[in-house]
């Protein structure tokens, strides 16, 4: 089961709008540069290439055109760029803004029961452990998002911002209320995953295999 959080197209519209304006204008720019670097190096009336201009320590001459696309890519470029960063924040404070709202809905104290095998990379004998011994406080729900940049922009792009959703159990509780039922499947988080054993950690148990109850 996933959550959807919906992002106003408008915002998403104007991001993706903005941002292809940025990157074509230095497409643009560097086109233009190239270009002009392969000018006449001395005047050409009836082509119009009569002005001056320095390219590389190399004097060549351009036409009004491409004097004029010198003088306005670089401010238009950088108002493109400063409208896209404005628009990625609207983004982005949707994305909190619903976040939080999903999250304050649900984050109350109750406790998760695991009735099947979790998945995971723990061998399946440890893994088989949670199962029926399990029985502690959870705090709402936790959300795991898109792992790549890549995966992220395209949910956003597309006004959506899905993230699989489950139990979140403190790492170091979990590992003690395990203790008491299985010590050796307690004992193999510790020897193994060294790393998970913080306060700020948390397992993730997905809603499938568990249930919650007050």
């Amino acid at each position: 089961m996933r959550v959807t959080l919906r992002i106003p197209l408008a915002w998403t519209s104007l991001l993706a709008f903005f941002f292809a304006c940025a990157v074509a204008c230095v497409v643009a720019w560097f086109i233009l540069l190239s270009t002009i670097c392969s000018n006449p190096r001395t005047p050409v009336p009836q082509t119009q290439h009569v002005i001056p201009y320095n390219c590389h320590g190399m004097k060549v001459f351009i036409s009004p055109s491409q004097d004029a696309r010198l003088h306005w890519l670089v401010p238009v470029g950088l108002l493109c760029i400063a409208l896209s960063l404005a628009a990625a924040t609207m983004v982005v404070q949707a994305v909190a803004k619903a976040w939080q709202s999903d999250v304050r809905g649900r984050h109350h104290a109750e406790h998760v029961r695991i009735f099947a095998v979790p998945p995971g990379e723990a061998p399946a004998w440890v893994r088989e452990k949670w199962r029926a011994h399990f029985d502690q406080q959870t705090y709402g729900w936790v959300l795991s998002g898109p792992r790549t940049a890549f995966a992220v922009l395209s949910s956003l792009m597309h006004g959506q911002y899905q993230r699989p959703r489950g139990f979140t159990v403190n790492v170091l509780e979990a590992i003690r209320v395990l203790e008491s039922s299985s010590p050796e499947a307690a004992n193999w988080w510790r020897v193994n995953a060294p790393h998970l054993m913080k306060p700020s950690h948390c397992f993730l148990f997905p809603e499938d295999v568990g249930t919650i109850f007050e």
